[in-house]
C-alpha cells in the first residue's frame, strides 16, 4: 500500500492509492506536537493498514471457517539473514499458554517493532488493531505526557518523541503486554534507490 500520487516502482506490480490523510483529524494538537511531522503520515497509513488487513483475516476466517493459531507482520522489503527459528523456540508456544508478540532483535539490545513480528493470534490480533488507540484519550494523555525507552518498554514520565515504534509499545502496554526480543531472529530491511546503490540499514 502506498500514499496517493506514489509512483510504480520495479518492487511492487500494483500500487495502491490511499486516501490522503489529515493527521489534525486524527489526533489532537498537544499529541501531533510530540512526534515527527515528516513521520507522523507514514505511522498513521501504517496504523490504519494493519488494521484494515486485520478485519479481512477476521472475514476470511469466519467465512471460511479456517481459524489462525499464529499471525505475522512481515514489510515486502524486509528479508531474513539467517533462517528463522523454529516455531517451538517462540515464547507461548506451548498451548492454552500466556504469550507475547515475538520481536526480532536488530543488535545492540535495541529491536523494531515495525520490521517483523510474530505471535499468537490473540496477542497479533491486539496488536493489529492498534489504531483503535487514535480515539483513546488514554493513548492521546501517553503519547503526550510519556514516554517508552525502546530498550527495555519500561514507561517513564516526561517528554519525549513518539514514532511507530513508542506508540506500538504504549499500545501493547496498555493491554497488559510487551514485546520479547528473540536472539535467532534476525530481519533487516533493504532500500533501493532506482539506480543507485542501496541504501538504508542493510544490504542483501
Amino acid at each position: 500500500l502506498r500514499p496517493s500520487g506514489c509512483p510504480r516502482c520495479s518492487f511492487f506490480c500494483r500500487v495502491e492509492q490511499e486516501v490522503p490523510l489529515v493527521p489534525e483529524r486524527l489526533l489532537p494538537p498537544e499529541v501531533l506536537a510530540r512526534t515527527w511531522k515528516n513521520r507522523v503520515v507514514s505511522t498513521l497509513y501504517t496504523l490504519l493498514a494493519w488494521q484494515r488487513l486485520n478485519q479481512w483475516r477476521r472475514t476470511h476466517s469466519q467465512r471460511s471457517k479456517v481459524s489462525y493459531e499464529w499471525l505475522v507482520r512481515l514489510r515486502p522489503d524486509s528479508y531474513f539473514i539467517v533462517p528463522p527459528p523454529p516455531i517451538l523456540t517462540f515464547p507461548g508456544h506451548e498451548l492454552g499458554a500466556s504469550a507475547q508478540p515475538v520481536f526480532v532483535q536488530i543488535g545492540y539490545g535495541r529491536t523494531s517493532e515495525d520490521w517483523f513480528v510474530v505471535g499468537r493470534a490473540g496477542v497479533m490480533d491486539t496488536f493489529f488493531q492498534a489504531a483503535e488507540g487514535l480515539n483513546s484519550s488514554v493513548m492521546h494523555y501517553r503519547l503526550a505526557h510519556t514516554w517508552v525507552d525502546l530498550r527495555t518498554g519500561a514507561t517513564h514520565d516526561g517528554l519525549n518523541m513518539w514514532g511507530t515504534e513508542e506508540y506500538m509499545l504504549h499500545w501493547l502496554d496498555m493491554h497488559g503486554t510487551f514485546h520479547t526480543p528473540h536472539k535467532e531472529l534476525r530481519v533487516t530491511i533493504c532500500r533501493r534507490v532506482r539506480g543507485e546503490k542501496h541504501s538504508g540499514f542493510s544490504q542483501p
